[in-house]
């Protein structure tokens, strides 16, 4: 298996999803042209290499994003002004302290399709689809948080 950096597509990611591999935690990054890269690091450090390769303070941005949404769990980020990224529940927990949530473009998403009670089909506008393990109104909450920070 060939690992990616999210550093080197830095432009063209859309998504960060966390994965379970054989090695263990890993992330998945979506591209803007539906490809799917794996990257061998955690979520957290796949968040923090994407924000160090635009040289942001990830710790100064969540605190002046907690002050402006007035929210203080599951912040959406942002690495540009056009460019921010919400948070969805994208796979069950395996063990504690395990990584189940991801993040999406909010400006690609498309349609929110309900699928069951706690489980919802986000469309993209490129064409690709992501399965999340949370309800519509979440999926809608989490996605106007976007929308107020991308304002």
């Amino acid at each position: 298996m060939t690992w990616a950096k999210v550093e080197h597509v830095r432009d063209q990611v859309v998504g960060l999803r966390p994965v379970y591999k054989n090695s263990g935690n890993a992330t998945e990054i979506l591209l803007d042209n539906g490809q799917v890269l794996p990257e061998r690091r955690v979520l957290k450090s796949v968040i923090a290499a994407l924000a160090r390769s635009y040289a942001i303070d990830l710790a100064a941005q969540r605190i002046m994003v907690r002050n402006w949404l007035n929210k203080k769990t599951l912040l959406p980020f942002y690495i540009a002004a056009d460019r921010v990224f919400i948070p969805l529940k994208m796979r069950q927990a395996r063990a504690g302290n395990d990584e189940t949530y991801g993040y999406v473009d909010v400006r690609l998403i498309e349609n929110i399709g309900e699928l069951g009670r706690r489980k919802c089909r986000i469309s993209f506008h490129n064409g690709f689809s992501l399965d999340v393990l949370s309800g519509k109104s979440t999926v809608l909450k989490s996605q106007h948080s976007g929308q107020q920070l991308f304002a």
